[in-house]
């Protein structure tokens, strides 16, 4: 007796496994070209560009550093501006109202003494006061030496100094009445306390 080979598998079954297997087969080998496609696109992207990026940022680092040299220059514009507006509003604070002092003078002198010339001068530091000349008549030596002594008990002024003291004869006191009279002429310096 011969053997003989059947099939008991119905040949449309066997088709379709065939068919199946075949199209499986063709499934992963193109899954694995994809992924080996998307590998070789990572690795350009992330290697062999970046390389090139690099390079393109040599070629920009003259314009990049022109463009950082600019903004140095504008900075230091400004603050050069704000350094002469930081000196200009120390002068401004330091300067003190020049109306206090000649209100204090106004009350200390009375009607027979009086100022020709009134000059104040700032020291150009802030470690020193400002300084004070005052140039003017008296009728007499007694009100100047009252002047002098309410001056310089006044906490405003320090170092009341009598520079020179002089008799002027015949000083016009009126020019329409033609009134003269001998008076004393004195120069005062002291100096004007801040604060």
């Amino acid at each position: 007796m011969a053997l003989r080979e059947t099939n008991l598998i119905p040949l449309e079954i066997l088709t379709r496994r065939f068919l199946f297997r075949h199209l499986r087969s063709w499934t992963i080998l193109l899954v694995v070209c994809i992924l080996t496609l998307i590998g070789v696109y990572y690795y350009q992207t992330r290697m062999v560009m970046a390389n090139q990026r690099s390079l393109t940022t040599l070629q920009d680092i003259p314009s990049l550093v022109g463009a950082k040299v600019q903004e140095v220059n504008q900075i230091q514009e400004e603050l050069e501006k704000l350094d002469q507006q930081r000196i200009v509003l120390q002068t401004i604070i330091r300067n003190q109202p020049y109306s206090r002092v000649l209100s204090r003078l106004a009350s200390l002198m009375h009607k027979n003494t009086w100022l020709t010339q009134l000059t104040i001068e700032d020291s150009p530091d802030q470690a020193h006061n400002a300084r004070l000349i005052l140039v003017g008549y008296a009728f007499a030596n007694e009100e100047l030496a009252l002047f002098l002594k309410h001056l310089s008990a006044d906490p405003m002024f320090d170092q009341v100094f009598l520079k020179f003291v002089k008799e002027a004869k015949e000083v016009p006191l009126d020019k329409e009445r033609k009134i003269t009279r001998d008076l004393i002429y004195f120069q005062i310096e002291c100096e004007i306390l801040a604060g």
